[in-house]
């Protein structure tokens, strides 16, 4: 196990460390193909925000952005590395779920508006 300083910006290999987020709720799975195809576009997405554990494995913590459960899964089923900044270390309080274990589902209504509102606040962020 390497322990990594705080506040640094590293890319996590997601076949190759254990992820874990604390969002139980299905992932939309049009929000995930439209991160995929920004992925292969070179898209260039924010930091997801981690912690790491004692043991060496990474949380996803909460930020303006949300969770980075979308963006998590979108990187690995991509199969490319997630962009993440340390922000310090995991308090293991929440429930945890491993990462490529969330549901992936089709959208209902309500979800895709949920996503969009989402997405544009994150363009409407980076202007």
């Amino acid at each position: 196990m390497v322990k990594i300083a705080k506040g640094r910006e590293i890319f996590l290999d997601l076949d190759k460390v254990r992820l874990y987020g604390s969002e139980t709720d299905a992932k939309s799975e049009k929000v995930i193909r439209a991160i995929i195809i920004g992925i292969y576009m070179g898209d260039m997405f924010p930091p997801v925000p981690v912690c790491q554990t004692k043991d060496g494995e990474f949380e996803l913590l909460r930020s303006n952005y949300g969770g980075g459960h979308h963006r998590a899964l979108a990187h690995y089923r991509a199969k490319r590395p997630l962009r993440c900044t340390l922000v310090n270390t995991c308090n293991n309080g929440q429930k945890r779920t491993f990462i490529r274990d969330i549901e992936i589902v089709e959208d209902s209504k309500a979800r895709v508006s949920y996503s969009l509102k989402k997405a544009h606040e994150f363009y409407r962020d980076l202007d």
